[in-house]
């Protein structure tokens, strides 16, 4: 089968910066798989998701997104670890938001907002207003917005790292049980390793200076994971090792 994406040779530097944050980037996500990114700050790990979709030009290398057109779906989404809300749009229009310039008519787009609201279980909050939100409703609500466009692949940068221990537990299962349900390919960024662990079918960690791939890890546990298990502690000390 032929990756969603695939990178070869990327380097970033930022412009008059000297030497490259990363560089001779190569990876690969598969249609429907779930690959999480770590490493220590300063490797560039949210740059890199973004040099991946051409959000951030790459210094050298390139990257490339082979999806088919879809009328009525974005080739990627992004989840955001601040949610990046719009403070001035109800719930319903933030997670409607995306679906502007598809090729929808009214009752379409209405059935998509509501369909991924109810995936992200935030139906009861429709009407509230980004600031009545908290942290763990807000993520949902960025996560309802980034399903409605029916991405092929889901890009997610630290999304949980600003909420309680419970709330990111939780939302990791939620995450999940949605992935499972809808299957887009996920390249997840975190600085957490049990839950690069936890969630991904492959982890892949950068490290040095510049940053390259100094370990890609598949994770062959089946799902669902136990958090404590011995396996996947043996996975964290493997991932913990390349660091």
């Amino acid at each position: 089968m032929a990756p969603l994406l695939s990178t070869q040779g990327l380097a970033y530097a930022y412009p008059g910066g000297g030497q490259a944050v990363f560089e001779n980037i190569a990876l690969t996500v598969q249609p429907g798989e779930f690959v999480a990114i770590v490493g220590q700050s300063g490797v560039g790990k949210s740059t890199l998701l973004r040099c991946v979709v051409g959000l951030t030009a790459a210094t050298s290398g390139k990257a490339q997104l082979q999806v088919p057109d879809t009328a009525g779906g974005r080739p990627y989404a992004f989840v955001f670890q601040d949610t990046r809300l719009l403070p001035w749009r109800r719930v319903q229009a933030n997670v409607a938001y995306g679906l502007q310039g598809l090729t929808l008519d009214s009752q379409a787009a209405q059935a998509r907002v509501q369909d991924a609201m109810a995936l992200a279980m935030v139906s009861e909050l429709a009407e509230r207003w980004p600031f009545q939100l908290s942290g763990g409703q807000a993520q949902r609500v960025g996560l309802a917005r980034a399903l409605a466009v029916h991405p092929q692949l889901l890009l997610m940068d630290e999304p949980f790292s600003a909420v309680d221990a419970l709330t990111r537990q939780t939302l990791q299962d939620e995450l999940l049980a949605i992935w499972q349900r809808t299957r887009p390919a996920v390249l997840f960024v975190t600085h957490d390793i049990e839950e690069a662990a936890y969630l991904a079918d492959r982890v892949i960690v950068l490290s040095g200076r510049p940053a390259r791939v100094v370990l890609d890890k598949t994770i062959a546990q089946a799902r669902p994971r136990e958090r404590e298990g011995a396996a996947l502690r043996d996975d964290v000390r493997a991932i913990e090792a390349a660091l």
